[in-house]
């Protein structure tokens, strides 16, 4: 699991496989969080996470939630942008 930032959000990423990552980007001021899965190549997962935003396929939140119950289940004061 990892942790980056951008701008005023959180980006909380993760592989589920060597060449798949999920991201779940947390608007701090917002209060709104969307989930994303996309393929990466698997050499550097660190500096891959950015993919994300070109590469990612949005999640629903019963798939988020399923995926990362333990980051998702500290959500609570924040809502999923549909």
């Amino acid at each position: 699991m990892g942790l980056c930032r951008e701008g005023d959000d959180e980006i909380y990423h993760m592989a589920l496989h060597s060449q798949v990552m999920i991201a779940y980007v947390i608007g701090t001021k917002t209060k709104l969080w969307k989930a994303y899965a996309f393929p990466v190549p698997g050499i550097n997962h660190a500096r891959e996470a950015y993919l994300w935003r070109s590469e990612g396929n949005e999640l629903s939140e019963e798939q988020a939630t399923a995926l990362w119950p333990d980051l998702t289940s500290q959500l609570t004061e924040y809502r999923y942008d549909r």
